[in-house]
């Protein structure tokens, strides 16, 4: 008699299972929820989740250094804008139609010009440190999820002694004249660097492009290997149950058989 509750017994187990399993699957809407489940998906999905948090983490450091560009640039174009103003005050004073007291006025405001830029030069901060006084020449940025992958970031250097307009004169008309290549030269140093930052936003910018994708491309592949596939789960849990109704009414009808087997021997 035993042996005719085997089969479906054995099938009732199965269904269980397959039913708890798909339930679970439903439930996290996860495939693979303990290691059993595919040792080799879960190692191979668990190494893309990490790649995909660590290019997260690499987009936010591209956009560190972006940000730091773009305040170096804005920084540095301030003083542009000065270095502009100096040689406009410079043609005026190497004119020798100007009066001496108006020769003070101009060499008055250059002095206050020229304290500016190195106000700007060492009060240009971001993340807790000085940027355009010559203090940190270049860093590198994390690119990327490996080690090696980094952009190399140049801050400039706008203080007055690099730029050599610290002695600047305007009371005479030859010391105003005198100034004009210095300034010119002063310019076009802040304009290099000024392209140095506009060419590194840009870079960046690609970057943060290709890391997006490659983080994308990473969770998806993840996402296919983990995510349990709903339609298919819910098929699976509909056929356990119907295995299960079928299996249970086998058993009774083994049971019926087995009552009636017992009954008419004790008759």
């Amino acid at each position: 008699m035993p042996g005719l509750m085997t089969l479906p017994t054995f099938t009732v187990r199965r269904a269980q299972q397959s039913h708890a399993r798909s339930v679970e699957r439903l439930a996290s809407g996860l495939r693979i929820n303990r290691a059993a489940d595919d040792p080799a998906g879960l190692a191979v999905a668990e190494h893309l989740d990490a790649r995909a948090r660590s290019l997260s983490v690499v987009r936010r450091n591209l956009m560190d250094g972006h940000a730091l560009m773009a305040t170096l640039d804005a920084s540095s174009g301030e003083v542009a804008n000065i270095l502009k103003r100096l040689r406009e005050l410079a043609v005026q004073g190497a004119s020798e139609t100007l009066a001496d007291d108006g020769r003070a006025y101009l060499d008055q405001e250059r002095l206050q010009l020229v304290e500016e830029v190195d106000r700007i030069a060492n009060t240009t901060e971001l993340f807790g440190q000085s940027w355009l006084d010559g203090a940190i020449g270049s860093l590198d940025v994390q690119a990327g999820a490996d080690q090696g992958d980094t952009i190399e970031l140049t801050a400039g250097d706008v203080t007055t002694g690099t730029l050599g307009i610290g002695a600047l004169d305007f009371t005479t008309a030859a010391g105003a004249q005198g100034a004009l290549p210095t300034l010119d030269a002063a310019l076009s140093t802040v304009n290099a660097q000024r392209s140095q930052y506009g060419a590194s936003m840009n870079r960046l910018e690609s970057a943060m492009r290709l890391t997006d994708n490659q983080e994308m491309v990473h969770r998806a592949a993840a996402s296919r290997i983990m995510d349990a596939d709903m339609a298919h789960e819910a098929a699976e849990m509909a056929r356990a149950q119907i295995l299960m109704q079928t299996s249970v009414m086998a058993l009774r009808q083994v049971h019926q058989v087995n009552q009636q087997m017992i009954s008419a021997l004790l008759a």
